[in-house]
Protein backbone atom coordinates (compact mmCIF):
# COMPACT_ATOMS: atom_id res chain seq x y z
CA UNK A 1 0.00 0.00 0.00
CA UNK A 2 2.76 2.46 0.99
CA UNK A 3 4.73 1.37 -2.45
CA UNK A 4 1.52 2.13 -4.52
CA UNK A 5 1.05 6.08 -2.44
CA UNK A 6 4.54 6.63 -3.11
CA UNK A 7 4.09 5.37 -7.13
CA UNK A 8 0.29 7.37 -7.35
CA UNK A 9 1.28 11.45 -7.81
CA UNK A 10 3.79 10.75 -10.78
CA UNK A 11 0.97 8.53 -12.07
CA UNK A 12 -1.22 11.52 -11.83
CA UNK A 13 1.02 13.74 -13.62
CA UNK A 14 1.55 11.60 -16.49
CA UNK A 15 -2.35 11.03 -16.43
CA UNK A 16 -2.98 15.45 -16.12
CA UNK A 17 0.05 15.56 -18.90
CA UNK A 18 -1.68 13.54 -21.51
CA UNK A 19 -5.11 15.06 -21.16
CA UNK A 20 -4.10 18.03 -20.85
CA UNK A 21 -2.44 17.19 -24.34
CA UNK A 22 -5.08 15.61 -25.87
CA UNK A 23 -7.42 18.35 -25.05
CA UNK A 24 -4.52 21.21 -26.69
CA UNK A 25 -4.83 18.97 -29.93
CA UNK A 26 -8.49 18.84 -30.40
CA UNK A 27 -9.23 22.38 -29.55
CA UNK A 28 -6.09 23.27 -32.12
CA UNK A 29 -8.03 21.01 -34.69
CA UNK A 30 -10.47 23.44 -34.46
CA UNK A 31 -7.92 25.81 -34.96
CA UNK A 32 -8.82 28.08 -31.51
CA UNK A 33 -5.01 28.85 -30.86
CA UNK A 34 -5.12 30.83 -27.86
CA UNK A 35 -6.81 27.89 -25.95
CA UNK A 36 -4.82 25.14 -27.54
CA UNK A 37 -1.88 26.99 -26.28
CA UNK A 38 -2.94 27.93 -23.04
CA UNK A 39 -3.76 24.14 -22.56
CA UNK A 40 -0.29 23.02 -23.77
CA UNK A 41 1.82 25.63 -21.39
CA UNK A 42 -0.26 24.21 -18.41
CA UNK A 43 1.14 20.59 -19.29
CA UNK A 44 4.46 21.91 -19.89
CA UNK A 45 3.93 23.65 -16.34
CA UNK A 46 3.41 19.91 -14.59
CA UNK A 47 6.35 19.07 -12.37
CA UNK A 48 8.70 15.62 -13.40
CA UNK A 49 6.90 15.80 -17.35
CA UNK A 50 7.46 12.46 -19.00
CA UNK A 51 10.18 13.40 -21.47
CA UNK A 52 8.29 12.18 -24.66
CA UNK A 53 4.81 14.32 -23.62
CA UNK A 54 7.37 17.50 -23.21
CA UNK A 55 8.40 17.05 -26.39
CA UNK A 56 4.69 16.46 -28.14
CA UNK A 57 3.99 19.46 -25.91
CA UNK A 58 6.67 21.71 -27.01
CA UNK A 59 5.59 20.42 -30.69
CA UNK A 60 2.07 21.01 -30.78
CA UNK A 61 2.15 24.58 -29.04
CA UNK A 62 5.13 25.84 -31.83
CA UNK A 63 2.40 24.50 -34.08
CA UNK A 64 -0.57 26.57 -32.09
CA UNK A 65 1.96 29.51 -31.96
CA UNK A 66 2.74 29.19 -35.66
CA UNK A 67 -1.44 29.17 -36.25
CA UNK A 68 -1.68 32.35 -34.35
CA UNK A 69 0.87 34.10 -36.12
CA UNK A 70 3.77 34.33 -33.47
CA UNK A 71 6.08 32.93 -35.62
CA UNK A 72 9.50 34.05 -32.98
CA UNK A 73 7.86 32.04 -30.75
CA UNK A 74 6.97 28.97 -32.15
CA UNK A 75 10.28 28.83 -33.68
CA UNK A 76 11.56 28.76 -30.40
CA UNK A 77 9.29 25.76 -29.38
CA UNK A 78 10.49 24.34 -32.51
CA UNK A 79 13.87 24.49 -31.31
CA UNK A 80 13.30 22.98 -27.81
CA UNK A 81 12.17 20.13 -29.30
CA UNK A 82 15.06 19.86 -31.55
CA UNK A 83 17.61 20.14 -28.80
CA UNK A 84 16.01 18.09 -26.56
CA UNK A 85 16.42 15.07 -29.41
CA UNK A 86 19.70 15.70 -29.65
CA UNK A 87 20.78 15.99 -26.44
CA UNK A 88 18.46 12.91 -25.48
CA UNK A 89 19.78 11.03 -28.29
CA UNK A 90 23.05 11.16 -26.54
CA UNK A 91 21.61 10.06 -22.97
CA UNK A 92 18.38 7.20 -24.01
CA UNK A 93 18.01 7.21 -27.37
CA UNK A 94 15.73 4.85 -26.63
CA UNK A 95 13.42 6.88 -24.49
CA UNK A 96 13.80 10.37 -25.45
CA UNK A 97 14.10 9.93 -29.35
CA UNK A 98 11.34 7.31 -29.62
CA UNK A 99 8.53 9.55 -30.67
CA UNK A 100 10.64 12.20 -32.68
CA UNK A 101 13.31 10.43 -34.25
CA UNK A 102 12.65 9.42 -38.51
CA UNK A 103 9.80 10.91 -40.33
CA UNK A 104 8.41 12.62 -36.90
CA UNK A 105 12.04 15.17 -36.77
CA UNK A 106 11.88 15.89 -40.38
CA UNK A 107 8.07 17.35 -39.79
CA UNK A 108 9.50 19.34 -36.69
CA UNK A 109 12.26 20.56 -39.61
CA UNK A 110 9.79 21.21 -41.80
CA UNK A 111 7.19 23.56 -39.42
CA UNK A 112 10.49 25.37 -37.89
CA UNK A 113 11.38 26.30 -41.46
CA UNK A 114 7.82 27.53 -41.93
CA UNK A 115 8.02 29.56 -39.04
CA UNK A 116 11.25 31.18 -40.34
CA UNK A 117 9.96 31.71 -43.73
CA UNK A 118 6.75 33.55 -42.36
CA UNK A 119 9.21 35.18 -39.94
CA UNK A 120 11.46 36.77 -42.97
CA UNK A 121 14.25 34.62 -42.01
CA UNK A 122 14.94 32.97 -45.37
CA UNK A 123 18.48 31.67 -44.76
CA UNK A 124 17.43 29.43 -41.80
CA UNK A 125 14.40 29.00 -43.87
CA UNK A 126 16.64 27.11 -46.83
CA UNK A 127 18.60 25.20 -44.26
CA UNK A 128 15.95 23.67 -42.04
CA UNK A 129 13.42 22.77 -45.03
CA UNK A 130 16.44 21.34 -46.85
CA UNK A 131 16.88 19.07 -43.92
CA UNK A 132 13.71 18.24 -43.92
CA UNK A 133 14.01 17.36 -47.42
CA UNK A 134 17.02 14.83 -46.52
CA UNK A 135 15.05 13.08 -43.32
CA UNK A 136 12.30 12.90 -44.72
CA UNK A 137 13.42 10.88 -48.00
CA UNK A 138 12.25 13.57 -50.17
CA UNK A 139 8.35 14.09 -49.04
CA UNK A 140 5.83 15.86 -50.73
CA UNK A 141 5.64 17.71 -47.59
CA UNK A 142 9.16 18.59 -47.67
CA UNK A 143 9.57 20.01 -50.96
CA UNK A 144 6.22 21.71 -51.15
CA UNK A 145 7.04 23.89 -47.73
CA UNK A 146 10.27 24.45 -49.39
CA UNK A 147 8.65 25.25 -52.83
CA UNK A 148 6.52 28.02 -51.02
CA UNK A 149 10.05 29.22 -49.69
CA UNK A 150 11.23 29.82 -53.00
CA UNK A 151 7.72 31.26 -54.43
CA UNK A 152 8.67 33.95 -51.51
CA UNK A 153 11.85 34.49 -52.16
CA UNK A 154 10.41 34.81 -56.17
CA UNK A 155 13.08 31.95 -56.84
CA UNK A 156 10.32 30.94 -59.43
CA UNK A 157 12.42 28.42 -61.24
CA UNK A 158 13.41 26.43 -58.17
CA UNK A 159 9.82 26.90 -56.71
CA UNK A 160 8.16 24.57 -59.79
CA UNK A 161 11.37 22.24 -59.35
CA UNK A 162 10.40 21.46 -56.28
CA UNK A 163 6.50 21.08 -56.70
CA UNK A 164 7.02 19.38 -59.42
CA UNK A 165 9.51 16.91 -57.48
CA UNK A 166 6.12 17.15 -54.46
CA UNK A 167 3.73 16.05 -57.29
CA UNK A 168 6.26 13.55 -58.74
CA UNK A 169 5.77 11.66 -55.75
CA UNK A 170 2.31 12.50 -54.78
CA UNK A 171 0.79 12.96 -57.76
CA UNK A 172 -3.00 14.22 -56.49
CA UNK A 173 -1.61 16.36 -53.90
CA UNK A 174 -3.65 19.17 -55.23
CA UNK A 175 -2.08 22.24 -53.42
CA UNK A 176 1.02 22.13 -54.99
CA UNK A 177 -1.26 22.31 -58.40
CA UNK A 178 -2.03 25.85 -56.69
CA UNK A 179 1.04 27.01 -55.82
CA UNK A 180 2.65 25.71 -58.83
CA UNK A 181 0.33 27.63 -60.46
CA UNK A 182 0.95 30.83 -58.82
CA UNK A 183 5.06 29.94 -59.35
CA UNK A 184 4.22 29.64 -63.22
CA UNK A 185 1.52 32.92 -63.05
CA UNK A 186 4.60 35.37 -61.13
CA UNK A 187 7.20 33.66 -64.03
CA UNK A 188 4.63 34.70 -66.64
CA UNK A 189 4.04 31.39 -67.80
CA UNK A 190 0.47 31.84 -68.30
CA UNK A 191 -0.66 28.76 -69.81
CA UNK A 192 1.46 26.30 -67.93
CA UNK A 193 -0.12 28.03 -64.83
CA UNK A 194 -3.83 27.58 -66.50
CA UNK A 195 -2.99 24.47 -66.76
CA UNK A 196 -1.61 24.36 -63.24
CA UNK A 197 -4.84 26.22 -61.53
CA UNK A 198 -7.66 23.98 -63.58
CA UNK A 199 -6.18 20.54 -61.68
CA UNK A 200 -6.50 22.48 -58.80
CA UNK A 201 -9.98 23.75 -59.65
CA UNK A 202 -10.77 20.10 -60.39
CA UNK A 203 -9.85 18.56 -57.41
CA UNK A 204 -10.75 21.93 -55.07
CA UNK A 205 -13.92 23.34 -56.99
CA UNK A 206 -14.22 25.77 -53.80
CA UNK A 207 -11.19 27.30 -53.49
CA UNK A 208 -11.64 31.01 -54.54
CA UNK A 209 -8.09 31.74 -54.92
CA UNK A 210 -7.94 29.54 -57.62
CA UNK A 211 -10.59 30.66 -60.06
CA UNK A 212 -8.94 34.05 -59.38
CA UNK A 213 -5.68 33.42 -60.38
CA UNK A 214 -6.80 31.45 -63.31
CA UNK A 215 -8.26 34.23 -64.44
CA UNK A 216 -5.45 36.75 -64.15
CA UNK A 217 -3.50 33.89 -66.34
CA UNK A 218 -6.59 34.08 -68.54
CA UNK A 219 -6.54 37.42 -69.53
CA UNK A 220 -2.21 37.33 -70.53
CA UNK A 221 -3.54 34.68 -72.73
CA UNK A 222 -5.91 37.07 -73.92
CA UNK A 223 -9.22 35.24 -73.29
CA UNK A 224 -11.20 37.74 -71.73
CA UNK A 225 -14.44 35.93 -71.41
CA UNK A 226 -12.74 33.13 -69.74
CA UNK A 227 -11.20 35.72 -67.02
CA UNK A 228 -14.02 37.34 -66.24
CA UNK A 229 -16.14 34.08 -65.66
CA UNK A 230 -13.10 33.16 -63.17
CA UNK A 231 -13.11 36.17 -61.65
CA UNK A 232 -16.84 36.52 -61.02
CA UNK A 233 -16.72 32.23 -59.88
CA UNK A 234 -13.76 33.44 -57.58
CA UNK A 235 -16.45 36.47 -55.81
CA UNK A 236 -19.74 33.88 -55.63
CA UNK A 237 -17.22 31.48 -53.34
CA UNK A 238 -16.04 34.54 -51.46
CA UNK A 239 -17.77 37.93 -51.59
CA UNK A 240 -15.33 39.55 -49.28
CA UNK A 241 -12.39 38.83 -51.82
CA UNK A 242 -10.93 42.34 -52.47
CA UNK A 243 -8.35 41.15 -54.81
CA UNK A 244 -11.01 39.65 -57.45
CA UNK A 245 -13.31 42.61 -57.42
CA UNK A 246 -10.00 44.68 -58.43
CA UNK A 247 -9.22 42.26 -61.15
CA UNK A 248 -12.56 42.05 -62.10
CA UNK A 249 -12.62 45.85 -61.84
CA UNK A 250 -9.60 45.82 -63.99
CA UNK A 251 -10.84 43.72 -66.77
CA UNK A 252 -13.98 45.11 -67.03
CA UNK A 253 -12.30 48.54 -67.66
CA UNK A 254 -10.39 47.22 -70.21
CA UNK A 255 -13.48 46.20 -71.87
CA UNK A 256 -14.98 49.55 -71.96
CA UNK A 257 -17.56 48.55 -69.06
CA UNK A 258 -16.18 51.69 -67.44
CA UNK A 259 -19.58 51.87 -65.16
CA UNK A 260 -19.43 48.04 -63.99
CA UNK A 261 -15.44 48.28 -63.37
CA UNK A 262 -16.36 51.14 -60.91
CA UNK A 263 -18.75 49.45 -59.42
CA UNK A 264 -16.43 46.78 -58.93
CA UNK A 265 -13.92 49.37 -57.04
CA UNK A 266 -16.38 50.86 -55.08
CA UNK A 267 -16.75 47.43 -53.60
CA UNK A 268 -13.22 46.92 -52.82
CA UNK A 269 -12.79 50.06 -51.28
CA UNK A 270 -15.56 48.94 -48.96
CA UNK A 271 -13.99 45.90 -48.31
CA UNK A 272 -10.85 47.74 -47.40
CA UNK A 273 -11.90 51.24 -45.52
CA UNK A 274 -10.01 49.14 -42.57
CA UNK A 275 -7.00 47.41 -44.12
CA UNK A 276 -3.96 48.98 -45.34
CA UNK A 277 -4.22 52.58 -47.04
CA UNK A 278 -1.63 50.99 -49.72
CA UNK A 279 -4.25 48.74 -50.95
CA UNK A 280 -6.39 51.43 -50.97
CA UNK A 281 -4.36 53.74 -52.80
CA UNK A 282 -4.25 51.06 -55.33
CA UNK A 283 -7.88 50.61 -55.82
CA UNK A 284 -8.14 54.67 -55.78
CA UNK A 285 -6.02 54.68 -59.26
CA UNK A 286 -8.08 52.18 -60.83
CA UNK A 287 -11.27 53.50 -59.62
CA UNK A 288 -10.31 56.89 -61.17
CA UNK A 289 -9.19 55.49 -64.12
CA UNK A 290 -13.09 54.08 -64.74
CA UNK A 291 -14.98 57.01 -63.82
CA UNK A 292 -12.43 59.31 -66.02
CA UNK A 293 -14.12 59.54 -69.36
CA UNK A 294 -17.62 59.95 -67.22
CA UNK A 295 -16.71 62.56 -64.65
CA UNK A 296 -13.55 63.65 -64.25
CA UNK A 297 -13.90 65.66 -60.68
CA UNK A 298 -14.88 62.35 -59.62
CA UNK A 299 -11.47 60.68 -60.82
CA UNK A 300 -9.80 63.66 -59.70
CA UNK A 301 -10.95 63.29 -55.62
CA UNK A 302 -9.81 59.85 -55.79
CA UNK A 303 -6.54 60.84 -56.97
CA UNK A 304 -6.32 63.58 -54.53
CA UNK A 305 -7.08 60.96 -51.68
CA UNK A 306 -4.27 58.57 -53.13
CA UNK A 307 -2.06 61.73 -52.02
CA UNK A 308 -3.34 61.45 -48.93
CA UNK A 309 -2.71 58.03 -48.27
CA UNK A 310 0.97 58.98 -49.40
CA UNK A 311 0.93 61.43 -47.02
CA UNK A 312 0.14 59.04 -44.00
CA UNK A 313 2.74 56.45 -45.09
CA UNK A 314 4.95 55.79 -41.95
CA UNK A 315 6.23 51.91 -41.90
CA UNK A 316 8.63 50.68 -44.51
CA UNK A 317 6.21 48.04 -44.85
CA UNK A 318 3.79 50.83 -46.48
CA UNK A 319 6.65 52.29 -48.17
CA UNK A 320 7.76 49.09 -50.15
CA UNK A 321 3.56 48.22 -51.00
CA UNK A 322 3.17 52.50 -51.85
CA UNK A 323 5.83 52.12 -54.46
CA UNK A 324 3.65 50.26 -56.59
CA UNK A 325 0.87 52.30 -56.14
CA UNK A 326 2.82 55.39 -57.04
CA UNK A 327 3.55 53.63 -60.26
CA UNK A 328 -0.36 52.63 -60.75
CA UNK A 329 -1.02 55.82 -59.71
CA UNK A 330 1.33 58.12 -62.51
CA UNK A 331 0.05 55.88 -64.67
CA UNK A 332 -3.53 56.01 -64.44
CA UNK A 333 -3.26 59.77 -64.38
CA UNK A 334 -0.90 59.86 -67.37
CA UNK A 335 -4.02 58.06 -68.83
CA UNK A 336 -6.52 60.68 -67.86
CA UNK A 337 -4.52 63.37 -69.20
CA UNK A 338 -3.76 61.93 -72.52
CA UNK A 339 -7.50 61.39 -72.76
CA UNK A 340 -8.16 65.07 -71.58
CA UNK A 341 -5.87 66.04 -74.34
CA UNK A 342 -3.05 67.59 -71.45
CA UNK A 343 -0.18 66.15 -73.54
CA UNK A 344 2.79 67.52 -71.51
CA UNK A 345 1.53 66.69 -68.00
CA UNK A 346 0.45 63.08 -69.86
CA UNK A 347 4.55 62.94 -70.70
CA UNK A 348 5.46 64.06 -67.35
CA UNK A 349 3.53 61.68 -65.26
CA UNK A 350 4.46 58.65 -67.94
CA UNK A 351 7.97 59.80 -67.82
CA UNK A 352 7.40 58.98 -63.49
CA UNK A 353 6.18 55.75 -64.27
CA UNK A 354 9.10 54.49 -66.59
CA UNK A 355 11.69 55.82 -63.83
CA UNK A 356 9.88 54.11 -61.51
CA UNK A 357 9.54 50.92 -63.85
CA UNK A 358 10.34 50.87 -67.49
CA UNK A 359 8.20 49.11 -69.61
CA UNK A 360 6.77 49.01 -73.18
CA UNK A 361 2.95 50.50 -72.21
CA UNK A 362 4.74 53.28 -70.59
CA UNK A 363 6.90 54.06 -72.92
CA UNK A 364 4.36 53.10 -75.79
CA UNK A 365 2.06 55.82 -73.94
CA UNK A 366 4.36 58.19 -73.61
CA UNK A 367 5.18 58.22 -77.49
CA UNK A 368 1.67 58.54 -78.55
CA UNK A 369 1.94 62.19 -75.87
CA UNK A 370 4.78 62.98 -77.75
CA UNK A 371 3.20 62.19 -81.08
CA UNK A 372 0.12 64.19 -79.97
CA UNK A 373 3.02 67.16 -78.81
CA UNK A 374 4.11 67.35 -82.70
CA UNK A 375 8.02 65.95 -80.88
CA UNK A 376 7.89 62.67 -83.76
CA UNK A 377 11.78 62.43 -83.10
CA UNK A 378 11.32 61.91 -79.39
CA UNK A 379 7.82 60.07 -79.86
CA UNK A 380 9.96 57.37 -82.51
CA UNK A 381 11.96 56.75 -79.71
CA UNK A 382 9.47 55.86 -77.37
CA UNK A 383 7.91 53.59 -79.45
CA UNK A 384 11.47 52.39 -80.40
CA UNK A 385 11.65 51.35 -76.59
CA UNK A 386 8.72 49.95 -76.11
CA UNK A 387 8.95 47.26 -79.28
CA UNK A 388 12.57 46.79 -77.66
CA UNK A 389 10.90 45.51 -74.42
CA UNK A 390 8.30 43.76 -76.47
CA UNK A 391 8.89 42.40 -79.78
CA UNK A 392 5.42 41.30 -80.18
CA UNK A 393 3.85 44.71 -79.38
CA UNK A 394 1.28 45.14 -82.20
CA UNK A 395 -0.03 48.47 -81.80
CA UNK A 396 3.82 49.86 -81.20
CA UNK A 397 4.98 48.85 -84.50
CA UNK A 398 1.65 50.20 -86.28
CA UNK A 399 1.83 53.78 -84.92
CA UNK A 400 5.55 53.36 -85.83
CA UNK A 401 4.09 53.11 -89.05
CA UNK A 402 2.57 55.78 -89.20
CA UNK A 403 5.49 57.94 -87.87
CA UNK A 404 7.72 56.66 -90.83
CA UNK A 405 5.09 57.25 -93.11
CA UNK A 406 4.68 61.18 -91.73
CA UNK A 407 9.24 61.44 -92.22
CA UNK A 408 8.84 59.57 -95.69
CA UNK A 409 10.70 56.49 -94.71
CA UNK A 410 8.40 54.56 -96.43
CA UNK A 411 10.30 50.83 -96.47
CA UNK A 412 10.78 51.45 -92.58
CA UNK A 413 7.00 52.28 -92.72
CA UNK A 414 5.85 49.33 -94.48
CA UNK A 415 8.07 46.85 -93.04
CA UNK A 416 6.07 48.33 -89.76
CA UNK A 417 2.94 47.41 -90.62
CA UNK A 418 4.15 44.22 -91.90
CA UNK A 419 4.99 43.01 -88.15
CA UNK A 420 2.07 44.43 -86.79
CA UNK A 421 0.07 42.30 -89.39
CA UNK A 422 2.23 39.28 -88.73
CA UNK A 423 1.59 39.90 -84.87
CA UNK A 424 -2.11 40.12 -85.40
CA UNK A 425 -2.61 37.18 -87.69
CA UNK A 426 -0.49 35.07 -84.68
CA UNK A 427 -2.60 35.91 -81.94
CA UNK A 428 -6.04 35.27 -84.44
CA UNK A 429 -5.34 31.81 -84.92
CA UNK A 430 -3.63 30.94 -82.04
CA UNK A 431 -5.79 30.19 -78.83
CA UNK A 432 -2.56 29.66 -76.84
CA UNK A 433 -0.10 32.36 -78.47
CA UNK A 434 2.94 33.54 -76.44
CA UNK A 435 2.49 37.04 -74.71
CA UNK A 436 4.78 36.60 -72.21
CA UNK A 437 7.43 38.89 -73.66
CA UNK A 438 5.42 42.35 -73.58
CA UNK A 439 3.10 40.99 -70.72
CA UNK A 440 6.49 40.46 -68.98
CA UNK A 441 7.27 44.34 -68.96
CA UNK A 442 3.90 45.34 -68.34
CA UNK A 443 2.94 47.73 -65.18
CA UNK A 444 0.42 44.87 -63.49
CA UNK A 445 2.08 42.38 -61.09
CA UNK A 446 0.36 41.59 -58.48
CA UNK A 447 0.58 39.77 -58.16
CA UNK A 448 1.01 40.36 -55.12
CA UNK A 449 -1.61 41.85 -56.47
CA UNK A 450 -1.76 39.56 -59.35
CA UNK A 451 -2.83 41.19 -61.87
CA UNK A 452 -3.41 44.90 -62.65
CA UNK A 453 -5.39 43.95 -65.79
CA UNK A 454 -4.79 48.05 -67.27
CA UNK A 455 -1.43 46.59 -68.16
CA UNK A 456 -2.38 47.77 -71.79
CA UNK A 457 0.78 46.46 -74.16
CA UNK A 458 -2.50 45.79 -76.53
CA UNK A 459 -4.97 48.25 -75.27
CA UNK A 460 -8.46 47.44 -75.97
CA UNK A 461 -8.95 48.24 -79.67
CA UNK A 462 -6.37 45.38 -80.15
CA UNK A 463 -8.57 43.27 -78.23
CA UNK A 464 -11.31 43.01 -80.88
CA UNK A 465 -11.27 43.47 -84.64
CA UNK A 466 -10.60 47.41 -84.92
CA UNK A 467 -6.84 46.57 -84.99
CA UNK A 468 -7.63 45.17 -88.35
CA UNK A 469 -9.00 48.77 -89.99
CA UNK A 470 -6.33 50.68 -88.47
CA UNK A 471 -3.56 48.09 -89.84
CA UNK A 472 -5.11 48.31 -93.44
CA UNK A 473 -5.93 52.26 -93.39
CA UNK A 474 -1.99 52.74 -92.50
CA UNK A 475 -0.57 50.45 -95.22
CA UNK A 476 -3.21 51.40 -97.79
CA UNK A 477 -1.61 54.93 -97.69
CA UNK A 478 1.69 53.28 -97.92
CA UNK A 479 1.17 51.58 -100.91
CA UNK A 480 -0.57 54.61 -102.00
CA UNK A 481 2.56 56.59 -101.50
CA UNK A 482 4.64 53.78 -103.25
CA UNK A 483 2.78 54.26 -106.24
CA UNK A 484 1.80 50.48 -105.70
CA UNK A 485 -1.93 51.29 -106.50
CA UNK A 486 -3.70 47.68 -106.72
CA UNK A 487 -2.29 46.81 -103.51
CA UNK A 488 -3.42 49.95 -102.04
CA UNK A 489 -6.86 49.42 -103.72
CA UNK A 490 -6.82 45.59 -101.94
CA UNK A 491 -6.52 47.69 -98.45
CA UNK A 492 -9.01 50.15 -99.29
CA UNK A 493 -11.49 47.13 -99.75
CA UNK A 494 -9.94 45.31 -96.67
CA UNK A 495 -10.71 48.48 -94.80
CA UNK A 496 -14.43 48.81 -95.70
CA UNK A 497 -14.90 45.00 -94.77
CA UNK A 498 -13.84 45.22 -91.66
CA UNK A 499 -15.30 48.35 -90.79
CA UNK A 500 -18.66 46.72 -91.95
CA UNK A 501 -17.75 43.74 -89.84
CA UNK A 502 -17.63 46.05 -86.95
CA UNK A 503 -20.42 47.39 -87.29
CA UNK A 504 -21.97 44.34 -88.06
CA UNK A 505 -20.65 42.93 -84.86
Amino acid sequence: MQSEDRVAPGGLVACAGRRLLSQGIGVARRREWDTAIALFSQMLSLPANDPTLRLKAYYHRGCALSGRGQHELAIADFTQVIQEVIQGCERNPDQAMGWARGGKLADIYIHRGNAYRHAGQYQHAIADLTQGVALSGGSAQSYGARGLLWLDMDKFDAAIADFTEALSVHPTFAPCHLWRGFAWLRSEHYWQAAVDLSCAIEAIPSCAEAYNHRGIAQFYLHDFAAAKADFDQAIQLDREFVEAYNNRGNLLQLMGESVAAAADYDRAVRLQRECARAELSEVYCNRAAAIALEASEEAAADYEKVSADKVSAHTQDFALDFALSNLAFYRHRGQLRLVQGQFAAAVADYTSAIILHPTAYAHYQRGLAYQALGELRLAQIDLDAAIAYAPDYRAAYCDRAKLRLKANDLSGALADIHKSLQHSEHSEHSEHSEHSEHSKHSDSANSSNGSDGSDGSDSSNWADGSNWADIYATRCLIYFCLGQRDQALQDFDRLVESILQQTAD
